[in-house]
């Protein structure tokens, strides 16, 4: 995603949250690795319907917007509902998961709008400990005799994503007061289904009956850690 369209998706998480506090604002972000390789992304991101409908009586509807950006990006844009919340839901397929550091997968969140900059050196199989805090998670590949290893390790910083000064005191409401109401109504996630059960995770649960699919809590204000690892027998 485009750098006006990252800022245009957290500003709407910003006002939504701040004007509608009795509502929620949902992200959920969820990349499925399939056998040979590729991968799918599916993005959900909703508010409530009420402030759906007032941003459509907008001459700019930034909803409206941020739906071509995305589809520039390669992503097919459907409607999304769940109970009282409306929004888009995005999906776009790519070759191969080394690629997920490409992508802007979680940058949708961040109010500043800034995009990292592509690494510089290609995934070898080298260390990851030198992933720094603003790129993409990413996966690497670690060729071993018998198994090859993929490695997801990145973080999803939110530490952006949070209420102006000068909002806090225009409302008159304390600031941790304020806060609190703020991420309350947040909803975050990251999701990863696996062609095969990993080795080790942080994730904050594992959900489905085969238990291949990993779920991350994200919490706004803070920065995410997600780590996970799997083996894959190689083929001769």
């Amino acid at each position: 995603m485009k750098k006006r369209n990252l800022s245009r998706i957290g500003l709407l998480i910003v006002i939504a949250s701040l004007f509608l506090l009795t509502g929620c604002v949902k992200g959920i972000f969820h990349v499925t690795v399939n056998k040979n390789g590729s991968a799918d992304f599916n993005y959900k991101i909703a508010f409530p319907a009420s402030f759906v409908n007032l941003m459509s009586e907008m001459k700019d509807n930034p909803i409206e917007q941020v739906k071509k950006e995305v589809k520039k990006d390669g992503y097919e844009v459907v409607p999304y509902r769940s109970g009282n919340l409306m929004g888009i839901e995005a999906r776009k397929h790519i070759d191969n998961v080394l690629e997920l550091e490409n992508e802007s997968l979680m940058n949708s969140m961040k109010t500043s709008g800034q995009i990292p900059k592509k690494p510089s050196e290609k995934s070898t199989g080298q260390s990851t400990s030198n992933v720094q805090s603003n790129k993409n998670p990413q996966v690497i590949k670690e060729e071993g005799i018998l198994f090859d290893t993929y490695r997801l390790k990145g973080n999803v910083d939110l530490s952006a994503l949070n209420i102006p000064e000068s909002v806090k005191k225009y409302v008159g409401t304390s600031g941790d007061e304020l806060t609190k109401q703020f991420y309350d109504q947040m909803d975050f996630r990251f999701l990863l289904t696996l062609p095969i059960q990993a080795k080790e995770s942080n994730a904050t649960r594992i959900i489905g009956e085969n238990g291949k699919t990993y779920e991350w809590e994200l919490t706004p204000g803070k920065n995410n850690n997600l780590t996970i690892s799997a083996e894959i027998v190689r083929l001769l």
